[in-house]
């Protein structure tokens, strides 16, 4: 099947009434109900995905500077996809206290499942690579520019 993750954070000043009244219940240009939205599509079917709560991302890696990085970030939802042969072929993470809310939905007819995390507004992360969310309280030292 495709796989999609899609990451959204919510506009705390969406007014769901002034949209019921003025748009027919939809938003609108000064009335978004989204912030941002990223979408990341994988390139190869998805046999099976899991999900670890409160696990340590693994970072790894070469930072711009040429140094060399290995670092465990604490407090993540982890989402793993994996192909047939049980190997490895798409890796996300969100902060657990960034995450207002997930929903999966599945369609049939197209064969796709979507993954959606929904971001709490007003929090401060980084998005350290494609799909990998933190909170600014749990980068690693080492990421943090001083």
């Amino acid at each position: 099947m495709r796989f999609n993750v899609i990451f959204k954070q919510k506009n705390p000043e969406y007014d769901k009434e002034y949209a019921k009244e003025y748009h027919f219940g939809k938003e609108s240009e000064n009335n978004q109900k989204d912030l941002w939205s990223s979408t990341y599509g994988l390139n190869d079917d998805v046999a099976e995905y899991s999900i670890t709560e409160n696990g340590n991302f693994n970072l790894k890696g070469t930072l711009t500077s040429g140094d060399k990085i290995n670092e465990l970030i604490p407090n993540m939802q982890i989402l793993k996809c994996f192909d047939n042969e049980k190997i490895e072929i798409g890796t996300f993470g969100v902060s657990l206290n960034l995450i207002d809310k997930t929903h999966k939905a599945f369609d049939k007819k197209h064969n796709i499942t979507r993954y959606y995390y929904y971001l709490k507004p007003n929090t401060k992360f980084v998005e350290l690579k494609n799909g990998l969310f933190v909170n600014t309280d749990d980068m690693p030292e080492k990421l943090i520019k001083k």
